[in-house]
């Protein structure tokens, strides 16, 4: 093999490896950038080595003879070798090599071009021993003033031997299920071990085999040594990771081995339940599962096909529902599906009654129930009035009249950190039939010429119409103007003078478009008539007309010597009698209310 300047004349075999690495050399030295000197050791230094020359591989010069061969930069033929100088390789240092000619000769030196003088030039010498199976690789061609040094290596390479690892009959294993690994190999090794992350766990000596857990099985294919396979039984996760074949002749085979599973462990972010969200406040739920590779996920609303993206972004109340999250596995064509109840609430917004009315009227004596509605998921609900009530529900039953008034609904939604409330007023009227407030004073005593007043007190509402007549006449008398004490009671009343024809029975019928009409009767008594005694018969105390009849003179006494009573013994006097009267007609009443008549 001879080397001359860029120009390779190489007779090598397959194993061997020839690399050039040009312009990496250059003097150093006693004389660094003048040349050799005669008798003068002399200093090449070789930089920017490569890996391979550092991590040991042997640098040599010269060729198969083993000689150093140096040739002139002005034609290859010139190239001559010789054996009579000492060459030394020093170790690499910083990726540099170090050739040191130990003595420079006169044959060493060639004239230079550029100058009278002797140029130097490298020297020839036998290399140190080296092995057998390492050939010459490495010219060194130095001229300072000339060319450039050219730095040659040769390593001789092992016969090549192939393992192959690959799994069988997938690139991948699954999770829990078994997985088998087989290593070709073109050499014949008596040893092969298969590890994982380097750590051999089954080995087989020309395949007879042992390993280190009962998980793994280990052969030869048909006792062939060529062709072993290893058993994986109950993958798991940690037999993800790298694994090799290794034989004792230096060859190996790695692959790595993916573990697919799922999926498994479907599961929500931030809940792994119902999930409640309030209006306005956006909130995300982030379907999640264990898969390798990566699993497809989607959402589902209420069992429709429509398909929405992960993670679901919450915030309005028209996603109040059922959704369902459903994981697939592609690759092992697997599917999970796991079930979200999503309740967005929100409100109250707007605040309605049923009936929607602002005031409402009902008769005395009948149910009612008015109902508070708002837009709200979830409102506590909150009556305040005559009435209370905790639901969104007042029920008023056999309604009276001290539950008429005002009624103020509160709605209040029970999720907001900030309460969130409105409120409605409406006012109550209870409608009732005229009735008699208190007592009816349904016996008036009067004298000829004095001014009587007639007085009805009733309860009734909405305002009742009063009407007046004498019986005996059947006229119709006008009242005085009618007073209103307070929202349901009214009082009418009657006033005039006593004339002798004024001893009657007055009748007042009030109306107010609740119920029937109803009729009192007020009887007015000549209190100048002196005692008086009822008789049962003459007493009406039907409903009608619940006072007493025209009730006769038992003892009649117009002795004219009463006339010489003093004024004020008269006044006792009638005052006596018309109380005895008063207690006489009530006494009779009761008397009859004993009888049950009516």
């Amino acid at each position: 093999m001879v080397f001359c300047m860029n120009y390779a004349y190489t007779i090598i075999t397959v194993i061997y490896t020839v690399v050039t690495l040009p312009n990496v050399c250059g003097e150093i030295g006693v004389n660094c950038g003048s040349g050799a000197v005669v008798g003068q050791p002399y200093n090449l230094q070789c930089t920017n080595i490569p890996d391979t020359l550092t991590n040991g591989v042997n640098v040599f010069l010269g060729d198969t003879s083993n000689s150093i061969i140096f040739c002139l930069p002005t034609s290859p033929k010139d190239c001559d070798s010789r054996n009579s100088l000492l060459y030394s390789v020093q170790s690499p240092h910083n990726k540099s090599l170090y050739f040191t000619i130990l003595n420079v000769t006169t044959d060493d030196i060639e004239p230079s071009p550029t100058t009278t003088g002797p140029s130097p030039t490298t020297t020839r010498n036998r290399l140190p021993p080296y092995e057998e199976e390492f050939a010459p690789v490495d010219n060194c061609h130095w001229s300072p003033e000339r060319a450039s040094i050219y730095l040659f290596w040769m390593h001789q390479l092992q016969p090549s031997s192939q393992y192959t690892l690959r799994g069988v009959p997938e690139s991948y294993a699954v999770l829990g299920e078994n997985y088998t690994l087989q290593c070709d190999v073109t050499d014949s090794p008596s040893l092969v071990e298969f590890r994982r992350n380097n750590v051999a766990v089954c080995n087989m000596i020309n395949c007879g085999s042992s390993s280190t857990d009962n998980r793994y099985k280990c052969r030869c294919i048909n006792n062939n040594n060529k062709q072993l396979y290893l058993n994986i039984s109950n993958i798991n996760k940690q037999d993800d990771t790298t694994w090799s074949c290794r034989g004792n002749s230096g060859g190996q085979g790695s692959t790595t081995v993916s573990v697919y599973y799922g999926p498994q462990n479907t599961r929500f972010n931030p809940t792994n339940g119902n999930i409640d969200v309030i209006e306005g406040k956006s909130q995300s739920v982030n379907c999640l599962a264990d898969c390798k590779p990566d699993c497809n996920i989607n959402w589902s609303k209420d069992g429709s096909t429509t398909i929405l993206n992960n993670p679901l972004s919450l915030s309005t109340r028209d996603q109040t529902g059922s959704y369902n999250c459903t994981v697939t596995h592609t690759v092992l064509n697997k599917q999970l599906t796991k079930h979200l109840i999503v309740q967005i609430y929100y409100g109250p917004d707007r605040l309605t009654f049923l009936p929607d009315v602002t005031s409402i009227n009902i008769i005395e004596g009948r149910d009612q129930t008015i109902t508070c509605l708002t837009d709200c998921y979830k409102c506590n609900y909150k009556w305040t009035g005559p009435v209370s009530s905790s639901s969104k529900d007042l029920v008023l039953t056999e309604i009276k009249r001290n539950q008429e008034g005002n009624y103020r609904c509160e709605a209040t939604n029970i999720k907001n950190t900030i309460s969130k409330t409105r409120s409605k007023s409406i006012q109550v009227n209870v409608h009732c039939s005229p009735r008699i407030n208190g007592d009816l004073k349904d016996v008036v005593i009067s004298r000829t010429g004095e001014e009587v007043t007639l007085i009805i007190d009733v309860i009734a509402y909405p305002k009742p119409s009063f009407k007046w007549i004498q019986e005996s006449t059947g006229q119709e008398l006008t009242p005085d103007t009618t007073q209103q004490e307070a929202t349901n009671n009214y009082i009418s009343s009657l006033t005039f003078t006593i004339q002798q024809s004024s001893f009657d029975n007055y009748i007042v019928t009030v109306n107010n478009s609740i119920g029937d009409d109803k009729s009192y009767t007020i009887k007015i008594i000549d209190g100048a008539s002196g005692d008086k005694t009822l008789n049962l018969q003459q007493v009406d105390t039907t409903p009608s007309t619940p006072v007493a009849k025209e009730m006769e003179t038992k003892t009649c006494c117009n002795n004219r010597q009463d006339r010489l009573f003093d004024l004020n013994a008269r006044v006792q006097e009638l005052t006596i009698k018309k109380l005895l009267l008063e207690i006489e007609i009530l006494e009779i009443k009761k008397q009859k209310l004993l009888k049950n008549e009516c």
